[in-house]
């Protein structure tokens, strides 16, 4: 039978300091915010990758958790994000590791590494899940949603270390209120770029009441707001009229948004001036 998805292992321990007891509902909870973060980890760097994670051992203070994932095998392996679940875990080591270096207030997490000052380059991110959700801003945002979430849900008073082949990882009640702290959303410098041009459209949908947008083909179709108070006059009194495909010259005001890298998050045009003639065909409307 032919195998659709790798199979792979890796463990991950957390080993509660101090007592050798914990709240059964402490650790229901705790669990399933694990859980919960380990899945936003994968969901948001590789559609065609699974998980699932076991209990598979516990001893006084601690329990193992064993991740296994399921990587499908329908893409092309240059494509990959998650190639094994050490890279999960690694990843989930990762951010941990993120959260508690930005307690410094000089460093910067941005797409494709930690900066300090916002200039000087100190740390690459090391795991391939973790660059791709860091250069997503939705991603990173529900990541960090999960992850503050999980440190919500530590047992109160209880540090905690994470054991992994990669290395550990201890939270104490510091490193905790690291974790809460919201990681900071990029600023999207918006700046709006207006140009004015003159030119032929063709008239696709009209509103004659002149209270919402009109439709219009220049090289491709658009809605634009009229602001010629004249020709909405001559439209309202049902003094010009026109058939769907009429064509007006019209000067169009073209009101871009976009971001520091140019790239246009938004377009809004206005049909400033509408150039009509004397003798205009007075034609039975559509």
């Amino acid at each position: 039978m032919l195998k659709l998805c790798d199979e792979n292992k890796e463990s991950i321990k957390f080993r509660f300091l101090g007592s050798n007891e914990i709240d059964a509902r402490d650790l229901s909870k705790f669990l399933d915010a694990t859980v919960t973060t380990f899945e936003k980890i994968v969901n948001n760097s590789e559609q065609d990758a699974f998980i699932k994670l076991n209990i598979s051992a516990i001893e006084k203070g601690s329990f193992l958790i064993e991740l296994v994932s399921l990587i499908s095998k329908k893409l092309p392996k240059i494509f990959e994000t998650i190639k094994n679940s050490k890279e999960i875990i690694g990843a989930f080591k990762e951010f941990l590791e993120i959260k508690e270096k930005l307690k410094d207030k000089n460093i910067e997490a941005k797409e494709d590494g930690l900066y300090y000052n916002d200039t000087k380059k100190i740390e690459n991110y090391y795991y391939k899940p973790t660059m791709i959700i860091m250069g997503d801003a939705k991603a990173k945002k529900e990541v960090d949603e999960a992850l503050r979430n999980f440190a919500i849900n530590l047992p109160k008073e209880r540090e905690l270390n994470v054991e992994t082949s990669m290395g550990n990882f201890k939270i104490d009640e510091k490193v905790k209120e690291s974790i809460l702290e919201p990681l900071p959303e990029k600023e999207n410098k918006k700046e709006t770029v207006t140009n004015k041009y003159k030119r032929e459209v063709i008239v696709k949908k009209p509103d004659l009441p002149c209270q919402s947008m009109w439709e219009l083909i220049t090289d491709k179709v658009i809605k634009a707001t009229i602001l010629d108070e004249d020709f909405k006059k001559l439209v309202i009194d049902n003094k010009i009229k026109f058939g769907n495909s009429d064509k007006l010259l019209v000067e169009i005001e073209e009101i871009k948004t976009v971001d520091k890298d140019l790239n246009i998050l938004d377009v809004h045009y206005n049909v400033i001036k509408v150039y009509l003639k004397n003798d205009i065909e007075q034609k039975s409307l559509f």
